[in-house]
């Protein structure tokens, strides 16, 4: 099976370059089993290219999988600057810099004089065991490299390991963020985790839990943490309920990251449209309580944005009656009067909660 990987320029979309990694076909195979190479089905799968990056003067940075290589290719001449890793490497890894069956190889910077570069992986499999041709270590994590040209050495800057010695033996991805925190896609181990710059963990969570987990089953190729900004396309939902002459307003608008205050306001039956009041946006539901609520027909809210303007007017919340939980013994065989006492108990916690 021959390697390659395009450069497609969108736009000239006919024009499109090709870069076959053909050098590397025969002599960096390792003690792994590709394959038989006897058909197409069962071919010898020698490089398995898994991501490409390209640095600021159009060359490519590599990894081959299969050879637990990173290659650095010209973008002029497509021949092979140097190789990171692997049987042949032209650095000398330092301790801790070691890497096996690696993942998403990302160009992070350069020093002035382009002898120094630094780059972030995501090493599946650790170093190699040794004694042992082509067999890693069961250790995962992301991590940060030095590779100084002079010297020809590749040395450890950060790493970041597995939390619960998670081991994943495929796919995985180490995304470098503009705060330095490092955001880790655990791949084949189907969990994600954001550490700081000097390793500490700040999140971790497994992208699902029980059998599913237990079994394998979660993988995720790929993990990316970006700021999502959401501005839905429908109208925020609501509904607003009647408590004896009070009302509580409760909006939403599912998706938004933009509203900071809901601004409320009532309807009489006549028509006429009254300001009533605002409430501070401080989760995914706001409720407004309203003291002369029986004095209102509907009731209508605004999503303001933090500079003031109004983000979307939602439709029209018809009034609806409180219908107040059923709890088993409390409310067995109670008088009309004691059930009234006890409603009127409930909405006095609300309340008092609500103010607290």
């Amino acid at each position: 099976m021959n390697t390659c990987f395009q450069t497609v320029y969108y736009l000239a979309p006919d024009w499109m370059r090709s870069l076959t990694l053909y050098q590397e076909s025969v002599r960096s195979i390792s003690a792994l089993e590709f394959g038989t190479g006897h058909n197409s089905s069962d071919a010898i799968d020698y490089f398995h290219i898994n991501s490409v990056d390209r640095d600021s003067e159009h060359h490519y940075l590599i990894s081959g999988r299969h050879t637990s290589t990173i290659y650095k290719i010209s973008g002029t001449s497509g021949e092979i600057i140097w190789r990171l890793g692997g049987k042949y490497s032209n650095f000398t890894l330092q301790p801790g810099a070691e890497f096996g069956l690696q993942h998403h190889a990302r160009y992070i910077s350069k020093s002035d004089d382009g002898n120094a570069e630094v780059i972030s992986i995501f090493d599946n499999s650790g170093a190699e065991i040794p004694g042992k041709n082509g067999r890693y270590e069961n250790k995962s994590s992301g991590k940060l490299l030095l590779l100084d040209t002079k010297t020809w050495t590749a040395s450890l800057l950060q790493s970041f390991p597995a939390p619960d010695k998670i081991f994943a033996f495929s796919q995985g991805s180490t995304q470098i963020l503009p705060n330095e925190h490092a955001f880790v896609n655990w791949g084949s181990g189907g969990a994600i985790t954001e550490f700081s710059s000097n390793g500490t963990i700040l999140f971790h969570s497994y992208l699902e839990s029980g059998e599913l987990w237990e079994n394998g089953d979660v993988q995720n190729y790929r993990g990316f943490k970006f700021n999502w900004t959401g501005v839905p396309n429908e109208e925020p939902a609501g509904v607003a309920l009647r408590h004896g002459e009070s009302t509580v307003v409760y909006v939403s608008w599912n998706g938004d990251t933009q509203t900071n205050i809901w601004r409320f306001w009532g309807i009489s039956s006549g028509g006429n449209k009254q300001l009533l009041g605002m409430e501070k946006r401080l989760g995914f539901e706001t409720s407004f309580y309203v003291q002369s609520g029986g004095n209102w027909e509907a009731f209508v809210t605004e999503a303001i944005g933090s500079d003031g303007k109004v983000l979307r007017t939602s439709g029209r919340f018809e009034v609806r009656e409180y219908v107040y939980p059923y709890v088993p013994g409390r409310d067995d065989f109670m008088e009309p009067s004691s059930i009234l006492s006890q409603q009127k108990l409930h909405l006095a916690r609300r309340m008092r909660q609500k103010d607290g």
